[in-house]
């Protein structure tokens, strides 16, 4: 009788473990994870109607255990297919084709644009939004309002702020 009980007992930590792995995998809100915790108690009970020396040891198997798998599951789970998508909604294995220029070069691209030509597409007041070369770009007026539709030229590029004044 004993025997039955401990195999019912290795049974279900074995089941505790596949469901974990499963948890792992699959977008289930922890339910699965219930079920990892109900089949776990489960084998310590069993272990206990084996003997109390089996269940003392499974008891503190257990204690010792889940910390371990609770830190390998947050370590493993944002690099599942899962985790990268529910992680801020990105996904890895998709690349970026429209990936912003870097700082650097887009700082770069901007001061090349010093002393050309636009148009106020709003009212600059100070900051309002301007068309240079067919683009439309945010950009800080200097020296007062600028109405839209009056034509601006860029005096500046700091970081990634324009700033124009009204071409005259």
């Amino acid at each position: 009788m004993n025997e039955a009980f401990l195999l019912w007992g290795f049974g279900l930590f074995g089941l505790a473990v596949l469901l974990f792995l499963v948890e792992l995998l699959l977008p289930t809100g922890g339910l699965i994870g219930v079920l990892v915790g109900v089949s776990a108690i489960a084998g310590v009970v069993s272990f206990f109607r084996a003997s109390q020396a089996w269940g003392w040891s499974s008891l503190g198997f257990l204690v010792v255990v889940s910390p371990f798998a609770f830190a390998f599951a947050l370590k493993v789970w944002p690099h599942t297919p899962v985790g990268r998508r529910l992680i801020l909604g990105s996904t890895d294995d998709e690349p970026d084709d429209e990936a912003p220029p870097p700082r650097d070069a887009q700082e770069e691209i901007l001061k090349a644009l010093i002393g050309a030509t636009g148009v106020a597409m709003t009212d600059l007041r100070p900051v309002g939004t301007v068309r240079i070369e067919g683009e439309r770009v945010e950009a800080l007026a200097e020296g007062g309002m600028i109405p839209a539709g009056e034509d601006v030229r860029i005096t500046a590029v700091e970081g990634n702020r324009i700033r124009v004044r009204a071409a005259k």
